[in-house]
């Protein structure tokens, strides 16, 4: 094998390894790959992490983004003239579609005496936006069960940036809001973190209590008079994914950062 035939002068497939993924080798190249991934750790994760990365690049939808790449190629012109310029300016265009899915999801902080207040009075329909659904647009669980209580879904309200699951158990009232974003931690009122299960939960002083966590990308508060279902419905919501074009797409370039190793 050769360094032209896509294997580094280290031994360890270089362009091989990508045409491996894509299957694009010659009988003979491909099954020199195969033998070698076997027994090289290295070059197993590194084929596992670009397949991985390719997946996630062929679920986007067709988009044009030429004017996007050469905005970028023309302000960086003269680093594009060198050869590690182009990996500059790969890492900048990656850079900035990252940006702009953070901008989309913010570090945020939950209302929490608006949202306390529609639970209270179970006013969710009067917060702006907010309708009544047969189903959230995010995942909800049909019921909770936990070791005090078990929780049954009997409203959903849906607004943009906002969504309202409440939960019963007869006369106990759970309501579980959902927000895209991550939560700023530090931003938080005084209260207490503790942790339920493997998951750290701020909670705040006085009644009714009031919960808050990260799950998955979305930023969580639970409300109730009840503690043990508040603790119960912690607990028991589902990791909510993102799934916006821009989300799916910065996905895509963490993956790549991390395979290519432009993020140092």
């Amino acid at each position: 094998m050769s360094e032209s035939g896509g294997i580094g002068p280290d031994g360890h497939p270089d362009e091989a390894l990508s045409a491996h993924v894509d299957g694009e080798l010659d009988p003979v190249t491909e099954a020199w790959v195969v033998e070698h991934l076997e027994g090289c750790p290295g070059c197993r994760r590194w084929a596992q992490e670009l397949a991985e990365a390719r997946s996630l690049l062929r679920g986007l939808p067709e988009v044009d983004a030429t004017p996007v790449i050469e905005g970028f190629l023309a302000r960086h012109r003269r680093a594009v003239r060198i050869g590690a310029g182009f990996v500059v300016v790969a890492g900048l265009v990656l850079a900035a579609i990252g940006a702009t899915s953070a901008t989309e999801h913010p570090r945020l902080v939950p209302d929490l005496a608006v949202l306390t207040a529609g639970h209270v009075e179970q006013a969710h329909g009067e917060m702006a936006g907010m309708q009544r659904q047969d189903r959230s647009s995010y995942e909800a669980p049909p019921g909770l069960i936990g070791s005090a209580v078990a929780l049954s879904r009997q409203e959903v309200w849906d607004g943009t940036d906002l969504a309202a699951v409440v939960y019963r158990d007869g006369v106990v009232d759970v309501s579980v809001y959902q927000q895209p974003g991550r939560l700023d931690w530090e931003a938080l009122p005084p209260g207490e973190v503790a942790l339920v299960g493997d998951r750290e939960v701020w909670f705040g002083p006085g009644m009714p209590v009031v919960a808050v966590t990260q799950r998955g990308d979305m930023v969580v508060t639970v409300v109730s008079a009840d503690r043990p279902a508040v603790l119960t419905a912690v607990a028991g919501m589902p990791e909510w994914r993102r799934g916006a074009t821009w989300d799916r797409v910065h996905d895509a370039c963490q993956r790549l950062v991390r395979v290519f190793a432009l993020d140092g």
